[in-house]
């Protein structure tokens, strides 16, 4: 009897032994496999997940961090711009986002900016890069990481985009606002107007207009930043800034006594 119970016992502990290689320590053996599972505090945070972003911006800076992964993304851009085509770069910002800067309108231009300077070892021409912003709704109060803020398309020229149509657009604007409203139609015409200007040596004016229902020093301040606006944008599609002009006639020039959407506008005048 006591021999038979020894031969049990170590039966038992051999079958236990293969349970522990097999289940336990992650060995295989024949067709079974196991998982080999990250420690628990290797798997990404939301945090970290945003810190592999390509391009990050600090709150009311235009300074980039450039992660690992712009470096693939740079060259996918650059490679994807089409025959006689432009890169445009979307920077954007919140309207309480506080900025010094004079070189550009806002901030989300100039970091639009900042990250065309990016690809200047890498480009023959930047001037084939535009520039834009985009004003987000909502608010940075209380907000501290870093955030993405921009934004890549693609546009490809034509050979119309040397001339000019018939008729100059008119460039309308949100209420108290820079912000375009026809903008489809307007980032194809400065296109246009880009491209024609590097055709000869014109120059263009820019007149900035608001309506009345705001005092008149506002009114003509707000008229100049819209020329200001549009003038910014032609300069980042590579146009010299000394071949555009700006103005303001403030509320002095309306075109609609009845519709105030008509006189929130800038006007397009080329100079020869």
């Amino acid at each position: 009897m006591k021999l038979i119970w020894l031969i049990f016992s170590l039966v038992s502990i051999f079958f236990m032994a293969r349970y522990h290689a097999i289940h336990i320590n992650g060995c295989t053996q024949g067709n079974i496999k196991t998982d080999i599972v990250a420690p628990a505090n290797t798997s990404p945070s939301k945090s970290d997940t945003k810190a592999k972003s390509a391009l990050l911006f600090d709150w009311s800076k235009a300074d980039v961090t450039a992660n690992p992964e712009w470096n693939n993304l740079r060259d996918s851009l650059r490679a994807g711009i089409p025959s006689k085509g432009i890169l445009e770069i979307t920077g954007k910002y919140y309207a309480d986002e506080s900025y010094e800067g004079k070189d550009y309108e806002n901030l989300g231009v100039e970091r639009a900016s900042i990250v065309r300077d990016l690809f200047k070892p890498y480009l023959a021409d930047v001037n084939d890069i535009k520039l834009r912003s985009e004003l987000l709704s909502g608010s940075v109060k209380d907000k501290k990481e870093k955030f993405e803020a921009i934004d890549f398309a693609y546009f490809k020229e034509t050979s119309s985009n040397a001339a000019l149509p018939a008729t100059l657009p008119v460039i309308y604007f949100d209420y108290g606002s820079k912000q375009i409203k026809n903008r489809s139609q307007i980032d194809a015409f400065l296109a246009q107007l880009a491209a024609y200007m590097k055709t000869n040596d014109h120059k263009v004016k820019f007149t900035g207009h608001s309506d009345a229902t705001s005092p008149s020093d506002f009114n003509y301040r707000l008229g100049m930043n819209r020329a200001k606006q549009i003038q910014s944008e032609l300069i980042a599609l590579g146009v010299d800034s000394k071949r555009i002009l700006v103005a303001s006639e403030g509320e002095t020039s309306p075109i609609s006594d009845k519709d105030d959407r008509l006189n929130r506008r800038v006007e397009v005048q080329i100079i020869k």
